[in-house]
C-alpha cells in the first residue's frame, strides 16, 4: 500500500516513522527481552516489515496491524 497515495489530496508525506502499536515508541527503539529456549535458541520472532526504496510504501500481512506517524507538507 502506497501512503503517499493514500494521502495524495492532503499533502505530500516528508516523514514517515513506525511506531510500536500504542503509539509511544518509534519501533526502531524498541528492545525486547531475549529469552533462551530449553533448546538453546532465542524465543524473539522476527517481524515481517516491508519498505519501499521511496519509504511510503509498507505491505500489511494478514492480521497485522501497523502504526504509523507521518509528517504531511
Amino acid at each position: 500500500m502506497d501512503l503517499q497515495t493514500l494521502f495524495k489530496s492532503i499533502g505530500t508525506i516528508a516523514n514517515m516513522t513506525e511506531l510500536v502499536l500504542n503509539a509511544n515508541l518509534p519501533l526502531s527503539q524498541l528492545h525486547r527481552l531475549d529469552w533462551m529456549t530449553k533448546d538453546q535458541e532465542s524465543s524473539h520472532m522476527n517481524i515481517f516489515q516491508s519498505y519501499s526504496s521511496n519509504g511510503t510504501t509498507v505491505t500489511l500481512y494478514p492480521m497485522q496491524i501497523r502504526t504509523f506517524q507521518i509528517t504531511i507538507n
